[in-house]
Parts: structure tokens; C-alpha cells; sequence
């Protein structure tokens, strides 16, 4: 009996950390289809190579689609991932924040959360926002800048404070 109870208050303990990972994700993709009525929501499958923080847990990869009134089709990717701490999110903008970066790339300090970067293709063809807040890593990439920031900000505005 005592072994049934314990095993199911580590089944509810862990359900309840996972239900926390998917409400943040709920309500950022909420407030952006507030936000963004038009929008469609694609989730899809992040295959690259391994986060640079052990502890990183990928909650989601969001593909926002769009057709804007000329014709022309938008494209926003979210990627929300959590880790264990306040340190490893740090050291998980590690390369961004080392301007480590492929070629035509360049990276700049972007003030949102409690630490981001922006990163831009040569002339302005492609953008990206990487920020924490909490324990929280969130990217943002697209062609425009102003979706990018709106994205990124939609996304911030939903992680909680500590």
C-alpha cells in the first residue's frame, strides 16, 4: 500500500512539472493567436545537434505561418526550450553571447528578458532573437525584423517573473 501511494505521488509530481512546461507553452501560443488572429501554428520536429546545456529540455518548436493581403507568405519559428537553472541558462546563450556566429552573421546585444541577442544576416535577409528569462531559453527567427520582435516580445511577455 505504501509502495502504491509512493509511486503514484511520483507519477503526480512529475505530471504536474510537465504540466508546467506545456501551460507556458499554451500561453505563449495563446497570446500570440490573440495577437496574431490570422496566424496558423505548425509544431515541428527540432532534429540538429544536441543543446550545449545538458539540462536543456526542448518544450517546442512553433512554425507560424501567415499570408499577408499582398500575397506574400510570413514565417516565424519559435523555439522554447527550459533548463535546470538560472546558470545554465546563462551558459545556454553561451556562443551568441560570444558573437560565435557562421559566416555573414553578425550578433548584438538586444534588451529583452534578462539577457538577449540579435542576430542579423548580411543585409538584413534573416533575424534571430535569442534571450532568457528565468529558466526559460527562447528563439525567434525570420525574415523580418519587426515579426521578429513582435514574436520575441509575445513570447517574453509569458514567462513569468521569479
Amino acid at each position: 500500500m505504501v509502495r502504491t501511494v509512493l509511486c503514484l505521488l511520483i507519477v503526480l509530481s512529475a505530471t504536474a512539472l510537465l504540466g508546467e512546461d506545456a501551460v507556458l507553452v499554451r500561453n505563449m501560443e495563446n497570446a500570440i493567436r490573440v495577437a496574431e488572429p490570422d496566424w496558423k501554428c505548425v509544431h515541428g520536429v527540432w532534429n540538429g545537434p544536441p543543446p550545449d546545456v545538458p539540462s536543456e529540455e526542448r518544450l517546442v518548436l512553433s512554425v507560424w505561418l501567415h499570408t499577408a493581403k499582398d500575397g506574400t507568405h510570413e514565417e516565424v519559428v519559435l523555439d522554447i526550450s527550459q533548463v535546470e537553472s538560472g546558470d545554465a541558462a546563462k551558459l545556454s546563450l553561451r556562443d551568441v553571447r560570444e558573437e560565435k556566429a557562421a559566416p555573414g552573421w553578425t550578433v548584438k546585444p538586444y534588451r529583452i528578458g534578462e539577457e538577449g541577442y540579435l542576430s542579423t544576416y548580411k543585409t538584413g535577409s534573416r533575424y534571430e532573437i535569442h534571450f532568457r528569462k528565468n529558466t526559460t531559453i527562447v528563439r525567434v527567427k525570420s525574415d523580418s525584423i519587426e515579426l521578429t520582435e513582435k514574436f520575441a516580445g509575445y513570447a517574453e511577455g509569458e514567462i513569468p517573473s521569479e
